[in-house]
């Protein structure tokens, strides 16, 4: 065949004389034979090259070749061909290319060209095949198209490599619809290479309240020749692929944790290369240094203000990470409106537990009360909820004992008046009980004497026998929740 045309038998042949005939025969499966004439093409009629006309009648199949050469002096000699002539349409390829000739980092994507055309030997044509299934394989991942109207095919995959720097197989295949079956048209092992990378973060150490979450940037970069050049599409993972970024073409990367922290501790971006990832890169890690800022809640389980005007919070303190700052004070803070002008009453400090439960006298019954932690360092402020509760004030002011000192078995009048707040200003309050009491030095208890009832102008005035020395004092019991208690001061009476 001449230049793998089998519809052109070409036979070279030699002899020390003339050579006179050239025949060859063709065999069919069925045992039918085609005899042909060869023509002298080029060389000598000793030493040349025969050439049968195109076989442009014989039918298509599989067949025996045996050549018969014939020489002026009379020898005849036949030889059987090594291998059969496979006389049908053929699939063939043209302009067949696989680049690159070496794989790497900045050459990692295959691309297959070429077209297919159907040979056909009885007429030396050439026609396209279109729609004709090609397939690439590059190591163990395959990827097929069908061909252009023209033949031609464009095939492009990422190299992965299972061995990054070892050596990678290629093969292009074609469906030959003549055969029946897959033709390979390339097989080749591509060399690879291996670039080192680093990567560069922005920031080195974070700090950060809790509840932020960790955004990590940098870029990555690779080591071509001596110089560190950015490296795009690189994929960078941080501690346990938690959070996944490719590189942009400028090599930067934006990291987004998607949880939330809520302990200090020590990070890694890496560059990780595996058979479908970075397959020509030399994995690299850089590490970083998270410090979370803890949230400290401040939460009431009740609250609550009473008639003795003592105000009662019950919660718990906790933090984010568990562990409660050395330092555990906490203030109670008022407002009248509950939304600007807290001021602090006082403070307390929580247990190692965080629970409390505190009790405390308020001046002012009536407003907006929360508790404030103040921020630490690795502590965040806290508040509580705010809560609101209203009482109205009351007090007995100009309460005396009289006369002092005074004989025993005397009557000492107790006066004094007993008020309530009213808008800004106190007002006398009438027609209602004060009651009386006294101590006796050195006793530890107050006797109840006796009440008396105030006057239009919230005044009051009683006597009592004086029996011993003591304190007297005067007190007024809320009958709802709309008062706290009044308690005057005591007043102390030397009996003689």
């Amino acid at each position: 065949m001449v230049g793998g045309d089998s519809g052109i038998l070409e036979v070279a042949a030699s002899s020390d004389s003339d050579i006179t005939t050239v025949s060859a025969t063709l065999t069919a499966t069925d045992g039918t034979t085609t005899v042909e004439t060869l023509q002298l093409f080029s060389g000598t009629a000793k030493d040349g090259v025969w050439q049968s006309a195109r076989l442009k009648d014989l039918p298509y199949g599989d067949y025996t070749l045996s050549v018969t050469v014939t020489d002026t002096d009379g020898d005849e000699t036949t030889a059987q061909a090594a291998t059969d002539v496979v006389f049908r349409r053929m699939t063939r390829v043209k302009q067949q290319a696989v680049t690159p000739a070496t794989l790497d980092f900045q050459h990692s994507q295959v691309l297959a060209t070429g077209t297919l055309v159907a040979f056909d030997p009885r007429t030396g044509d050439e026609t396209p095949l279109a729609g004709t299934e090609v397939r690439l394989t590059v190591g163990n991942y395959v990827v097929s198209k069908l061909t252009a109207s023209d033949g031609s095919y464009r095939i492009s995959m990422a190299a992965q490599a299972s061995t990054p720097g070892e050596p990678v197989a290629i093969q292009v295949e074609a469906y030959d619809p003549n055969a029946l079956g897959l033709i390979t048209i390339y097989s080749a092992a591509i060399p690879s290479r291996l670039y080192e990378t680093r990567v560069r973060l922005d920031k080195t150490a974070q700090r950060f309240n809790y509840g932020t979450k960790l955004v990590v940037s940098g870029i990555v970069e690779y080591l071509d020749g001596a110089t560190w050049k950015p490296a795009p599409g690189v994929l960078v993972s941080i501690d346990y692929d938690y959070a996944n970024a490719r590189s942009g073409s400028d090599g930067r990367f934006t990291l987004t944790y998607p949880f939330i922290l809520n302990n200090d501790g020590t990070w890694h971006i890496t560059v990780t290369p595996s058979e479908q990832l970075n397959p020509f890169l030399v994995s690299s890690q850089a590490t970083f240094t998270v410090d979370v800022v803890n949230k400290v809640t401040v939460s009431l389980s009740s609250s609550g203000l009473d008639e003795f005007s003592d105000l009662r919070f019950r919660g718990q303190m906790s933090s984010s990470s568990s562990v409660l700052p050395a330092t555990r004070k906490i203030y109670v803070q008022q407002s009248s409106n509950g939304s600007s002008g807290w001021k602090n009453l006082g403070y307390f400090t929580v247990g190692k537990s965080g629970a409390f439960d505190i009790t405390g006298w308020v001046q002012h019954p009536k407003g907006y009360w929360r508790l404030y932690f103040p921020a630490q360092t690795d502590y965040q402020a806290a508040y509580s909820k705010t809560v609101h509760y209203s009482r109205i004030e009351t007090r007995i002011v100009s309460f005396n004992a009289a006369p002092e000192p005074i004989r025993k078995g005397s009557y000492a009048t107790v006066k004094g008046t007993m008020q309530t707040l009213s808008g800004s200003k106190f007002v006398g309050k009438s027609k209602t009980r004060v009651y009386i009491y006294h101590r006796a030095k050195g006793a530890k208890t107050y006797k109840y004497l006796g009440y008396t009832t105030t006057n239009t102008k919230g005044q009051f005035s009683k006597k009592f026998k004086a029996n011993k020395d003591g304190y007297w004092a005067a007190a007024w019991f809320t009958p709802n929740s709309r008062y706290v208690n009044a308690y005057s001061l005591d007043d102390y009476v030397d009996v003689r």
